[in-house]
């Protein structure tokens, strides 16, 4: 074997250990396809995502959910799916059961059978126990089957089980009929198997119909309901300078006048209660993104400021100075949470790039962005808890990668010891053969 050939040999062989390095780190990474209108809620330190639609335009029923904590890394986020559900599924709402703070209600939204253009109206309640896991759907009893299909509306929970939603679009056929409710709904969960469903007598006049905005509950029983588009199409500039308040223990309805910084209207946006950092009595709801469009308008407008916080105590807008470093692209129909003070966001549409009324799946987003809200700053890690479990993982999987480095290194230093062993012989045979040469000659 000639010198030339060795050295090319070991060439090959080198970047052969280098790519599998690569590949092996690369297989590792399990991560969800983009999407947009997802339902998510988060429990302990798991962000959990349901259904949404791909840039396949197909209505999925996955489930994954990200390890929060794994948020410490820069670069690799832990990723699980969980059993999917039984219907593809997008434009729902859900909400977390603070009788164990665990399991999940998902109400409403627009369901397919999976993997199929076709609707599904089987359930309008499923439920689901990550601690199992495991799905099933609730059944409406005493009567109170009536209540009505509906989706892009918010579902709020108060800590005694009721849940509030207001509103909402009508989608009971494959023609939906596009109404727009403005009708308070009260479901209470007796248990993990039925559901109790009731429209309450409200005092004072409902809003207007709207669909896509925020519902955000104060810990006075107050919701608060921001954004929107209307019935008549059109994202009205009085749903950010004019609230809608709904008093949860009074059953009533009442405007709230907002003034400060200038806030364009906005749809599809997300809104988090600051409950951290804020008192009771100074609780602050933090807006980010959304989109914006008028009567007859042909395509998604962009709306600033991209973060907005409302003073509930006060009742001003303002805008925080953020650095844009890390900065998501303006998003709509995302999905975001509040964990400790950092207001994470996931998935989404790409609105600054949008061309057209129906969304452009060749713009949606699979990536995670974290909102420092104590120093309102993009960050790109949530520093790790250090006596987290995740930690214990994070040094398991160090070891792990850690020995499998270490097994291509010796590979790779044994081939090299056995390479120049190699040439040696061969260079110690060429010397006897020329002295046996030169000794035959002589």
């Amino acid at each position: 074997m000639t010198l030339f050939n060795m050295n090319t040999f070991r060439k090959i062989h080198y970047m052969f250990l280098v790519s599998s390095l690569v590949f092996f780190i690369a297989a590792s990474q399990n991560i969800p396809n983009p999407r947009y209108a997802q339902a998510s809620a988060l429990v302990n330190n798991k962000l959990y995502f349901f259904g949404g639609k791909l840039e396949t335009n197909t209505v999925t029923n996955e489930v994954w959910y990200l390890d929060v904590e794994s948020l410490s890394n820069a670069t690799i986020h832990t990723w699980h799916q969980s059993p999917s559900m039984p219907v593809g599924y997008y434009y729902g709402t859900s909400c977390v059961s603070v009788t164990d703070n665990s399991t999940i209600l998902l109400i409403g939204g627009i369901s397919y059978t999976p993997n199929t253009p076709n609707l599904d109206f089987d359930a309008k309640v499923y439920i689901f126990n990550p601690n199992k896991p495991q799905w099933k759907s609730l059944k409406f009893i005493n009567g109170s089957n009536n209540f009505v299909m509906r989706n892009n509306m918010q579902a709020v929970m108060n800590k005694y089980g009721q849940i509030f939603i207001y509103g909402g679009l009508n989608f009971t056929n494959n023609n939906s009929s596009n109404t727009v409710y403005n009708d308070m709904n009260l479901l209470l969960a007796t248990d993990y198997n039925d559901i109790l469903w009731s429209t309450p007598s409200v005092t004072y006049a409902p809003p207007t119909p709207f669909i896509q905005y925020t519902a955000t509950l104060l810990s006075n029983g107050l919701i608060v309901y921001i954004g929107g588009i209307q019935e008549t199409q059109a994202i009205s500039a009085t749903l950010m300078t004019t609230l809608k308040l709904f008093d949860t223990y009074y059953n009533s309805w009442s405007d709230q006048t907002i003034s400060g910084d200038p806030i364009e209207s906005r749809a599809g946006h997300s809104a988090v209660l600051d409950i951290k950092y804020s008192s009771a009595q100074n609780e602050i709801i933090i807006v980010y993104g959304g989109y914006s469009t008028k009567t007859n308008a042909t395509s998604y407008n962009t709306v600033t400021p991209d973060v907005a916080v409302l003073n509930t105590t006060t009742w001003t807008w303002s805008t925080p100075y953020i650095f844009q470093a890390h900065a998501p692209p303006l998003l709509a129909l995302h999905s975001a949470v509040l964990y400790e003070n950092y207001m994470i966001i996931a998935f989404g549409l790409n609105v600054a790039q949008s061309t057209g009324l129906t969304p452009d799946t060749n713009l949606l987003s699979n990536d995670i962005y974290i909102l420092d809200i104590q120093n309102y700053a993009w960050v790109i890690v949530i520093p790790a808890n250090q006596s987290s479990e995740y930690n214990i993982l994070q040094f398991a999987i160090g070891i792990g990668v850690g020995v499998a480095i270490l097994i291509i290194f010796l590979s790779f230093s044994g081939y090299m010891c056995y390479s120049k062993y190699f040439n040696y012989q061969e260079v110690h045979y060429e010397y006897l053969v020329f002295q046996y040469s030169i000794h035959y000659e002589s």
